[in-house]
């Protein structure tokens, strides 16, 4: 571990790339996980699933197992620099998970992490910029963040940016151009774009032919990350026999567990 750690030290310095500390293997940018004790990248699988139990693999610190410890390991992240706990910290802060929730103090963590390179920071400092969540309103500086973390391939940017011109938030709509975007958060297997683009084909709304096929597939895709809406859609698709076999009963386990992530019309239909 000692050696790999080394070698790490040295990629990263000299190629920029991020790479898994345990096998040196590239980290999908929308699959990382972070080591928040010593600050270093792992790939969700295998080396998560193998190496990580109850310490830290390279540095043996014990991992938190109680809200009290996780702030603290944060907060020391945060004083030694660490990017991924200043970002970290910030979305406590903005969750409200560890911390009371502070809108102000999310946004100036993340923008801080932002400014020194944390493409997911700079994906939700462009969500405060188009919402006015702890931070004035901005639609310039929001369209801007969107895109410079989509260009380093972040999906949720893909996917935040589909929803702008869709909905039309901080540009005029344009449904061809969100379609283009989402499809490209929905390759990068971004639940909630999944769902939007399946709405797209269920309904044919706007630049799309109607697809109940593909909308089922998307719907089916999402579901497999426990999204809530996709859980709720392809319910009713059993429900009704839409584009599949009626089946009350895999409607019903499927309305439920949307339900249970708050989904009011699951709970309203059930």
């Amino acid at each position: 571990h000692k050696k790999n750690h080394i070698l790490y030290v040295i990629m990263t310095s000299i190629s920029g790339d991020e790479v898994c500390c345990i096998c040196l293997e590239k980290v999908d940018i929308n699959n990382a996980l972070y080591l928040e004790c010593c600050n270093h990248n792992i790939c969700s699988q295998p080396c998560y699933e193998n190496y990580l139990v109850d310490y830290c693999p390279l540095c043996r610190h014990p991992f938190p197992t109680n809200n009290f410890d996780s702030l603290k390991l944060r907060r020391i992240g945060v004083e030694k620099g660490y990017i991924p706990c200043i970002y970290k910290l910030g979305c406590s802060y903005y969750i409200g998970d560890i911390v009371e929730k502070d809108y102000k103090k999310a946004f100036e963590l993340m923008n801080k992490a932002a400014e020194q390179g944390c493409v997911y920071a700079l994906n939700q400092v462009a969500q405060f910029y188009e919402t006015g969540t702890g931070v004035e309103k901005n639609a310039k500086k929001a369209f801007e963040g969107y895109t410079k973390a989509a260009e380093q391939g972040l999906a949720s940017a893909y996917c935040n940016l589909g929803k702008c011109y869709n909905y039309g938030t901080i540009m005029e709509k344009d449904k061809k151009k969100a379609f283009e975007f989402l499809t490209k958060a929905a390759d990068l297997e971004d639940d909630h774009a999944q769902y939007l683009l399946g709405l797209f084909y269920h309904t044919g709304d706007g630049c799309v032919e109607k697809d109940i096929k593909k909308a089922i597939s998307l719907y089916e895709r999402s579901v497999k990350q426990g999204n809530s809406y996709s859980q709720y859609l392809l319910g009713r698709c059993y429900f009704d026999g839409d584009g599949v076999e009626k089946d009350v009963k895999k409607a019903i386990q499927l309305l439920e567990k949307s339900a249970e992530e708050g989904h009011f019309q699951a709970q309203n239909l059930l």
